[in-house]
């Protein structure tokens, strides 16, 4: 037997090894022998020769020499020869994708594809030779058979679990999917692989441990990296395509990452055949529903995304409901599509429509010139004569709406475009339809309200005002003659034309008889004969109804009767009812019931299709004519003033001369006219204007008062029905006085002059019940009686006090004095109820708001109703002395807000004084400057009662007004691109936080050095009003470097990166140098948004003045818009909305650090860590849109949503400036004073 040779020691394999230094003497060994071989095929020698052939190698196939020379490889390089052959050999992926050389990383996703990707399958390429139309979900399904499709898939699963098992993966997921481009394109079932692997281990974690809190570890769990060469990640010979990198997430962010690139690999896409994975969704890890959006928006699933949906209970309806409205407007929109194709194929048949005269000459002129309302057009006739198409032909298919109407008494009107349609067509409409909805019929310049129902719930409102209505039907005749002579009457005046067609006008004219045997041809020829024969008639008779038409147009009224009423119109301050006044006394038609009759709404009508040159030059007859009869309607307002206020009558010449000084405009000097000459054109004029002539009652005056009180309360309760109620006293006998009637004999018994109700039983003869009871019960009858008679007076004060409560409380415990004041005031200031329900608190007895006749708005107004007619005409000395002192105070307080919001100023307690006496007596007292000492006296109650501080007013309103016209500017200036505000300030972060209060029972272990408790950073913000930029906006913390040492920053330096940048410098103040900085960063993140137009907001601090700043913001394309100092407490949207929560942010974070350190003292490496993660913990989690529009800085701004105390400062009401440039002077305000800054505008602007 031989003799077996013991192996001791690590033994080599018999083909040797294929570690890398293997490879390395492999490849050595194979340039020198290829070097060799070519020094002698050309017979060369020589070391210089060598080096040459040794340096060209790299440049040659090195796969062609490698397989050339595998016989003469030696055996120990025989397995390393394998493996570079196998890595050397790379097949093209289908479609070019760059492939990584290596993978060093915690998890991401790959995919393969190459030679191995067509499929050779014959179904498949029938089902894709078909059509240009393939079913992708049958496509996938027959390839799940096919035996070269499962071969490949069970490689890759042995590959894959080979691969995870030697680099320890915790979660894997696979697929296999068709390739939906390649294979449409190709025509060739394509797929390709998906390999998403990651890994979980916190060796990373232990070298960050010591210097990093509980709270940090569980926010950072990087998985244990792992890395695969070029020959690991080849399949095939197919090197990989990343297809997810998650290298730029951090902490938690990572791990949602991976988690979606699982979820996408197992969810059913189109095109999916094999799935497979060790972590199935929903139980391993949760699924956020914008995944599945993601994944439904790249339209890769369609119908289980419901189901995906319900899976992740988040917002369950929202989402169903947005995939229900999806479909819908996927059908409507392939409805559109099918529309249009259908209008395209249809269009070479269609004919061009014929004319008729009617429509062009006597519709549509209407639509030419401005009119209050418009009428329809009929176009009646048998089917079949396309009287659709002609309709919709006059003013062209897009501009047309057509609603089907047949069978209905609503139009649906819901989708008519007011900006696209010029027309509606009502499709067999019917008469009953019309006259239901006559004002949509009549085009009024009003919105017309549709789809009325009992609850209103389906309401919608158009506007048809110059939109051309028209009706088809085939019965409109047959429904016309059927229905009330008022409706037929309103339809025919309302109907511009009623067309019975004839002919088929989609033939481009050509006759029906054309086209019907030779009976009914020759009877629609003679039709047409008679047609024709009846045009000139019917012509005639159009143009009688014109001229008839134009004249009630006109009311009746000649040129120089037009131009006469116009200017009464015009000079009237247009007065329409003097207009129809004297239209109705120069009108041909003098009664009501005539057509042409003249009306308010017909002469508006008639003035605005007056020309111009009507409106600007009267003529002289016309304007004295006017002139004249607006001095009879100033006379007969004066007549009936004097009936009505003064109860007097004037004689005819008073009415003469009043119209005489009216007209002329001056009293004559030539005497009084002769009286027979005044009466009878006083005679005249009582006709014109229904004057009698008689004596005046005394108490018409009164009347008309009274009269006058009830209209102003009805127009008052216009909104309210009114309940009219009448109370009066009558007197009411004892018995009452009988009745007429037949007497026989005369009565028995005679009724007393009084009826008295007593406590005795009247049946018998007025003796006392307890006269006929025991002595027992009569005694408790007699003190029962004296206890009733007792309570009787008791109860009657207590209604008498409750009364008077009452009405107390009725009158707003105001009494007869207060109560006329309170009236005086609400007369006196034009009906203000706000100053009346002022002054009635002050003078009520009720002070408290919650008391029930604390005095309101309505309790005044129904208090005021109740008042005498007398109360309103007569308020009393006493009370008017009141009110217009009370109105002269309230004069004087507006006076002052003036000067505070407008001017900047605020005036002394002498100018109030002064002011307040000017509008009180009406002039100035020349009585000299009262004493100081009583002006201040009263200056000092004035403010109490007018909620009045006395200090020092701040001159911010021009400075706010100033700010807010220059960001207008800027709004116009780039009205072109999308506006993004942002905000920089700068905050202190203490070494240490200040604790809150709590529950202490031992002091402090350690103690916190008052460096540390004194000790800050600067911590430098950015906010903007984008959401999706404000994750991306940098942020810096500033400190000494006494305190930010170069150790500390090491440690730092190790942590994952944030938005948060750490600057050490000589101290913690902001300069000019961060600034630049600043702004070079925000330049970098506005080239990610080329569409955006940057605006930032700062403050007046010395660091943000400098020139460099200036002009490193102009570089950067960043608009400066300077807050104006003693203004960043109104306009600073950090100050206001930003920088306490952020302060209470980080004392919770702080505490939380306290809570898990020894001794309560932080480390500073765990407080930066924290600081590092506010840009996205706290900055980034809101949106800050609603503190830009608090200050005010929208396009356009909303007064509604600033911010109280700028709203008070600006006197809301605000009303903002308008958007210009501004000027140098308004620039100079915004700087500090004494700071001279002649560089500025040249700067900004």
């Amino acid at each position: 037997m031989p003799v077996r040779r013991r192996l001791c020691g690590k033994q080599l394999p018999p083909d040797g090894p294929s570690d890398r230094e293997a490879r390395k003497q492999l490849l050595i060994w194979l340039r020198d022998k290829w070097a060799a071989q070519r020094m002698a095929a050309r017979n060369e020698h020589g070391h210089a020769k060598r080096q040459r052939w040794r340096a060209s190698f790299a440049q040659a196939d090195r796969p062609q020499i490698l397989r050339d020379m595998l016989p003469q490889i030696p055996v120990k390089f025989a397995r390393a020869a394998r493996d570079i052959l196998a890595g050397w050999h790379v097949e093209e992926p289908i479609v070019n994708e760059p492939s990584p050389q290596a993978y060093k990383g915690t998890g991401t996703m790959f995919r393969y594809s190459g030679s191995f990707s067509m499929i050779e399958h014959q179904p498949s390429l029938d089902l894709l030779a078909a059509g240009p139309s393939v079913d992708i979900d049958l496509l996938s399904a027959g390839l799940r058979n096919a035996p070269q499709v499962l071969a490949i898939w069970d490689d890759f699963q042995s590959w894959m679990t080979e691969l995870g098992n030697k680099y320890r993966f915790e979660r894997v997921s696979t697929a296999l999917e068709l390739h939906t481009e390649v294979t449409l394109q190709r025509r060739v079932p394509s797929i390709h692989l998906h390999m998403m692997f990651d890994t979980r281990d916190s060796a990373a974690m232990r070298a960050l441990a010591p210097y990093l809190p509980g709270p940090c570890k569980r926010m950072l769990r990087p998985g244990r990296q792992v890395h695969l060469s070029g020959q690991s990640l080849a399949f095939r010979g197919c090197k990989p395509h990343i297809s997810l990198d998650s290298s730029q997430a951090r902490g938690r962010s990572v791990r949602r990452a991976l988690d979606q690139g699982h979820f996408y690999l197992q969810v059913e896409k189109k095109g999916s055949i094999f799935r497979q994975t060790t972590c199935p969704a929903y139980q391993t890890f949760t699924v956020s529903p914008d995944w599945v959006t993601g994944l439904w928006q790249g339209d890769k699933i369609n119908k289980c995304a419901e189901q995906h949906y319900v899976q992740c209970k988040r917002n369950i309806r929202a989402y169903c409901e947005n995939l229900k409205y999806h479909g819908q407007k996927q059908r409507e929109l392939y409805i559109q599509q099918q529309q249009a194709a259908a209008a395209e194929l249809l269009r070479p048949l269609q004919k061009e429509p014929v004319e008729l005269p009617e429509v062009t000459q006597l519709y549509l002129p209407q639509f030419t010139r401005p009119m209050h309302r418009r009428k329809f057009l009929v176009l009646n006739g048998p089917t079949r004569l396309g009287k659709t198409v002609y309709a919709r032909s006059l003013f062209g298919a897009d501009h047309t709406y057509e609603t089907n109407c047949s069978g209905v008494l609503e139009p649906d009107m819901r989708e008519y475009d007011v900006l696209r349609h010029r027309c509606v067509v009502f499709d067999e409409a019917s008469v009953h339809l019309v006259l239901k909805h006559k004002k949509l019929f009549q085009a009024p310049p009003a919105e017309i309200s549709l789809g009325h129902s009992a609850t209103g719930m389906y309401v919608y409102r158009i506007w048809v005002w110059n939109v051309a209505l028209i009706v088809t039907s085939n019965v409109w005749t047959t429904e016309l003659e059927q229905l009330a002579a008022e409706d037929r009457e309103w339809l025919e005046g309302n109907a511009s034309l009623h067309i019975v067609c004839l002919c088929d006008t989609r033939l481009a004219g050509v006759p029906v008889h054309a086209m019907m045997p030779d009976a009914a041809a020759a009877e629609v020829v003679r039709l047409q004969q008679a047609l024709v024969a009846n045009r000139n008639e019917l012509k005639g008779a159009y143009q009688q109804a014109r001229r008839q038409q134009k004249r009630v147009q006109c009311c009746g009224l000649g040129p120089a009767a037009r131009r006469t009423t116009l200017a009464v119109y015009v000079l009237s301050n247009y007065n329409i009812a003097l207009a129809v006044r004297v239209a109705c006394r120069l009108s041909t038609y003098k009664r009501p019931e005539d057509a042409g009759f003249p009306t308010a709404a017909a002469l508006e009508e008639l003035f605005l299709e007056s020309p111009p040159t009507d409106w600007l030059e009267f003529g002289e007859l016309a304007a004295q004519r006017a002139h004249a009869f607006l001095a009879e309607a100033a006379t007969s307002d004066w007549v009936r003033d004097c009936n009505v206020l003064h109860g007097v009558a004037p004689s005819s010449m008073d009415v003469f001369l009043h119209w005489e000084h009216a007209f002329i405009g001056h009293q004559l000097d030539v005497g009084v006219p002769p009286r027979r000459y005044v009466n009878k054109w006083a005679q005249k004029w009582r006709a014109r204007w229904g004057v009698r002539r008689k004596v005046l009652k005394q108490v018409v005056h009164k009347v008309n008062a009274f009269w006058r009180h009830l209209r102003y309360l009805y127009q008052k309760f216009a909104d309210r029905d009114i309940l009219m109620l009448n109370v009066d006293e009558t007197s009411v006998g004892y018995t009452m006085k009988p009745r007429l009637g037949n007497v026989v004999a005369p009565a028995v018994a005679k009724v007393s002059s009084l009826h008295i109700v007593c406590l005795c039983d009247t049946r018998l003869a007025g003796v006392p019940v307890h006269a006929m009871m025991p002595d027992a019960a009569a005694a408790e009858v007699v003190r029962l009686q004296q206890a009733l008679v007792a309570n009787r007076n008791e109860l009657k004060g207590a209604y008498q006090q409750a009364r008077r409560q009452q009405k107390r409380v009725q009158c707003c415990g105001l009494g007869p004095a207060a109560r006329r004041t309170t009236l005086a005031v609400y007369v006196l200031s034009n009906y203000n109820i706000a100053l009346a329900v002022r002054v009635a608190c002050r003078l009520s007895t009720y002070k408290r708001p919650e008391d029930a006749g604390f005095p309101t708005a309505a309790a005044l107004e129904e208090l005021f109703l109740e008042s005498p007619p007398t109360d309103w005409l007569e308020f009393g000395e006493l009370a008017a002395q009141r009110a217009h002192a009370f109105l002269a105070e309230a004069a004087t307080s507006d006076w002052v807000r003036d000067c505070n919001v407008l001017h900047g100023v605020a005036p002394s307690s002498m100018d109030v004084f002064l002011h307040w006496e000017h509008a009180f007596i009406g002039h100035q007292l020349d009585v000299g400057v009262p004493p100081g000492r009583y002006v201040n006296k009263w200056a000092q109650k004035w403010r109490a009662r007018w909620g009045v501080r006395r200090k020092v007013l701040k001159q911010v309103v021009h400075k706010v007004n100033a700010f807010w016209r220059h960001l207008r500017y800027l709004y116009q200036k780039f009205a072109d691109r999308d506006i993004l505000m942002l905000n920089v300030d700068e905050t202190s972060i203490g070494y240490t936080m200040k604790p809150r209060l709590g529950n202490v029972v031992a002091p402090a272990v350690a103690k916190v050095s008052k460096q540390d408790r004194r000790g800050a950073w600067t911590y430098l913000s950015l906010i903007c009003n984008a959401t999706d930029v404000q994750g991306k906006l940098p942020h810096y913390l500033i400190g000494s470097k006494t305190r930010l040492t170069c150790k500390l920053l090491r440690a730092q330096k190790a942590l994952p990166p944030t938005r948060l940048k750490i600057i050490a410098q000589k101290s913690a103040w902001t300069s000019a140098a961060n600034m630049v900085q600043l702004l070079r960063d925000i330049g970098e993140v506005l080239k990610l948004y080329p569409g955006k137009q940057g605006i930032l907001l700062l403050d007046c601090a010395p660091s943000h003045l400098p020139k460099e700043v200036m002009q490193a913001a102009k570089r950067q394309k960043v608009q400066l818009v300077y807050i104006p100092a003693q203004c960043t407490d109104v306009l600073q949207p950090l100050d206001i909305c930003a920088f306490a929560g952020f302060k209470a942010f980080l004392r919770a974070r702080h505490e939380g650090l306290k809570a898990t350190s020894q001794h309560g003292l932080v480390n500073p490496l765990a407080w930066i860590w924290e600081l590092m993660q506010c840009p996205r913990e706290f900055f980034a989690q809101k949106a800050w849109r609603s503190s830009f529009a608090a200050v005010g800085c929208t396009n356009p701004p909303d007064p509604q949503v600033l911010h109280r105390e700028l709203r008070e400062l600006m006197d809301f009401p605000v009303s903002f400036p308008e958007g210009v440039k501004p000027t140098r002077e308004e620039v100079q305000c915004l700087w500090p004073e004494r700071r001279r800054m002649v560089y500025a505008y040249k700067a900004l602007f």
